[in-house]
């Protein structure tokens, strides 16, 4: 079994045995050519437990899904000729005990750097990775430490989440102006390359096939599938509202004769 490691120690380097985390995995591949970064959603959740101070955990769950095939062979497939980097990352949370304060720590792992020991099974297509360990370990503070104090905690909280909407509201609003051809993450060639050609697809999907799907199964009692599709029509009435500058013209045409 494939394992990615995580080693767990206290500030003196010592490494600690039982101590349980939470790992949030995703992958990010960056085009070094190009400098584009893309990044996935979160993979998968593992938890796990350490002995002799390190967690292995299952790669498998990360490794079969859709989005990390799709993410690999871009990387080793569409852009084997350009140079770029592939890291599985994890955010990794320990849980707080009587001798450690809860620790958080961001860890990468390597992937791009062991390309060649990545193999693909022809039955499921999904691919096996090779054993990786952490790029640094996740340090615990001891819970009787002055960093832990809730008061420099909170104050360190506060300022750090006005930072953060501030920041978030003008990313925000900026993206709603701001040409993302750029950034947009296009996985394969059929997809969007832009965020406006989303909500243009919505747009042309709700003409050609939503619309007529309500009327369907509206008329054949179809209740269940009929809330279903209203559902998404409504979802589609709130993207419009949100982009009211956006129409069905900007698009790229509806799919289907």
């Amino acid at each position: 079994m494939s394992t990615l490691s995580i080693t767990v120690e206290n500030e003196s380097g010592t490494k600690q045995n039982d101590i349980s985390i939470t790992c949030e995995f995703f992958i990010q591949y960056t085009n070094s050519s190009t400098s584009r970064v893309m990044t996935s959603n979160v993979l998968s959740e593992l938890i796990g437990s350490t002995a002799k101070g390190v967690s292995a955990l299952s790669s498998e769950r990360i490794t079969t899904s859709k989005e990390f095939t799709r993410y690999w062979e871009l990387f080793s497939i569409k852009n084997k000729e350009q140079s770029g980097n592939f890291l599985i990352i994890a955010n990794v949370v320990s849980t707080a005990n009587s001798k450690f304060a809860t620790g958080f720590e961001t860890i990468t792992f390597d992937l791009g750097a062991q390309s060649g020991k990545v193999s693909k099974d022809g039955k499921t297509g999904y691919y096996t990775i090779p054993a990786l360990s952490g790029n640094k370990p996740l340090t615990l503070i001891a819970a009787d430490n002055s960093k832990v104090n809730l008061d420099t905690l909170e104050k360190s909280f506060k300022e750090k989440e006005a930072e953060y909407l501030k920041a978030k509201r003008m990313y925000e609003e900026n993206l709603k102006v701001a040409d993302t051809t750029r950034i947009f993450e296009q996985l394969t060639d059929n997809e969007p390359t832009k965020f406006s050609q989303v909500i243009t697809r919505m747009l042309e999907f709700e003409e050609s096939t939503l619309d007529a799907g309500l009327r369907f199964t509206k008329k054949t009692n179809l209740t269940q599938e009929h809330g279903y599709l209203d559902t998404i029509k409504t979802a589609i009435l709130n993207f419009k509202l949100l982009y009211s500058d956006i129409s069905i013209s900007d698009g790229e045409g509806l799919p289907y004769s």
